[in-house]
């Protein structure tokens, strides 16, 4: 009977910093298959997907079944929807530390699993993957886009699929000035933001009614950074979509309800803002994937 030895768990921060809601569930596929590289020597099972309206993900389970113990691996998987097309991207990685810094796939990854020991022979670690893009698409199925795995004997094994993509994550965020439509929150806006290869924004273009709002994005979003689109390993440019939810206040009791059909036609990136009342500094919270990007 194979052990388990580690235990990824994602931690949402709500309810430390006083957010106590929980995210709308979009969708949740269990049962999907996944075929690893057989000469990996990993097997994942029992591999299950969700989306929700703050971020997406996955958890499984990887088995060594090589002959030697493994000390680090890193897992990108494509979820697909109807006709193959990709909707995201998760990453996943476990490791003992210190992390190998020999991985020549360096890709941000949102959540890590720290293993207590290397991985051997005929044992199993549970790994989780985030990622703040999100959609109400279900995927259909799965492709393992890349894999890296180094083992206690110093050896590795490198696999990449043709073509896989890793989406553009938000690397940097500056506090945004809003208090001169602070009485009109909570406010929306859909932003679509073209990127080049160093995740420096080159164009973006608010999709909002707002007219105040939309000259506040287009002149403040510019100091945003990123880390690039991945496609066969190498920084490309790329399109993103943000989604701006502003809140009325700042322990998110207001009961709003925002409009989420842009994660009906395709990934977004949900961005939460809230900023602190009567505060003359700006304070605020924003917030990627439930994870904070700008804090007071």
């Amino acid at each position: 009977m194979r052990k388990l030895i580690a235990i990824s768990i994602y931690v949402a921060l709500w309810t430390n910093l006083g957010f106590a809601e929980k995210p709308k569930s979009l969708c949740s596929v269990s049962g999907l298959a996944s075929q690893m590289p057989a000469e990996s020597g990993i097997a994942a099972t029992n591999l299950e997907f969700y989306a929700s309206s703050e971020d997406s993900g996955a958890r499984l389970v990887l088995s060594n079944r090589s002959q030697k113990p493994l000390n680090n691996i890193f897992l990108l998987m494509e979820f697909l929807g109807d006709g193959d097309r990709r909707i995201v991207s998760v990453p996943f990685f476990a490791a003992i530390p210190p992390y190998d810094t020999r991985f020549s796939l360096t890709t941000p990854h949102m959540t890590s699993t720290q293993m207590n020991k290397p991985l051997s022979p005929e044992e199993e670690v549970a790994v989780s993957g985030i990622t703040g893009l999100t959609s109400a698409q279900c995927p259909t199925k799965v492709r393992v886009g890349a894999v890296e795995i180094s083992f206690s004997d110093h050896t590795s094994f490198h696999y990449s699929a043709p073509e896989w993509e890793l989406d553009p994550t938000i690397r940097k965020a500056d506090p945004l000035k809003l208090q001169s439509v602070s009485n009109q929150f909570p406010l929306e806006a859909e932003v679509e933001v073209n990127l080049d290869s160093k995740g420096r924004i080159t164009a973006l273009n608010p999709h909002v009614t707002n007219k105040n709002l939309a000259d506040l994005l287009q002149a403040q979003l510019a100091s945003w950074l990123f880390n690039p689109k991945m496609k066969n390993g190498i920084k490309v440019d790329s399109q993103v979509v943000l989604l701006f939810r502003i809140h009325k206040i700042f322990d998110r009791q207001d009961g709003t309800l925002f409009d989420e059909t842009a994660l009906q036609r395709g990934p977004a990136i949900p961005v939460d803002v809230f900023l602190k009342p009567n505060s003359s500094t700006n304070e605020q919270l924003v917030l990627v994937a439930g994870l904070p990007i700008v804090s007071p």
